[in-house]
């Protein structure tokens, strides 16, 4: 079974995704925890580039371009592309293997973080969803929803750089973007992220009990 987390930044898919994956095994259920970017040669350039720090790599047009904190432009297709590069390779290297074993895997982020950050930035929904076109599809997909002022108290929280993404404006295009995504989608769980931790883990714990 494949689990995948999805969100705006602070939403709580790190912790959730982590929670998850201490539940399964305590009771027993092999189990194996990733995320995305993964730390790959792709991911590492990602993170890079989120950060501002190698934002120069490819000149941009600025009409589809953002500016990381250092101010440097950074080419919203490339990075959307970069990011199915990096999926690529982790669905190879750890995804599948994983799946092959009989682990249930839990990945903090997938493909719908491509998607609705590239449609946030401004780029076609029909180019982002033929790019990740063919790729292994989750079994469940938990999309945490939570009011960006809120995410953005808790990112404030968080010690060290401030990336690229976490723009008051920009995330709240995201999270329209998810929410749009998210209808109808087979497998895909809208969760209420404003909750206590707990209570948000036991609501993902419910749905995922059904399906095992």
């Amino acid at each position: 079974m494949f689990i995948v987390f999805e969100g705006i930044d602070g939403s709580g898919k790190t912790l959730q995704s982590k929670l998850l994956y201490e539940s399964l095994t305590a009771k027993g259920i092999k189990a194996s925890l990733t995320k995305e970017p993964t730390e790959g040669p792709v991911g590492r350039l990602i993170r890079q580039n989120a950060a501002g720090v190698a934002g120069s790599f490819i000149k941009v047009n600025k009409k589809i371009a953002d500016r990381g904190i250092d101010g440097v432009l950074v080419n919203q297709f490339a990075m959307q592309a970069l990011f199915v590069s990096d999926r690529l390779y982790h669905i190879e290297q750890f995804i599948e293997p994983e799946l092959a074993a009989g682990h249930v895997v839990i990945s903090d982020r997938y493909m719908l973080s491509t998607i609705a950050y590239g449609m946030a930035a401004g780029i076609s929904k029909k180019w982002l969803v033929a790019l990740n076109k063919g790729l292994i599809e989750p079994d469940i997909t938990f999309l945490l929803d939570l009011d960006v002022k809120a995410a953005l108290k808790r990112i404030g929280k968080r010690q060290g750089t401030k990336e690229l993404f976490e723009k008051e404006e920009f995330l709240n295009r995201v999270r329209r973007a998810y929410l749009q995504l998210a209808k109808g989608r087979r497998g895909c769980f809208i969760v209420d992220a404003s909750k206590d931790k707990e209570e948000v883990a036991a609501d993902i714990n419910r749905i995922v009990s059904k399906y095992l």
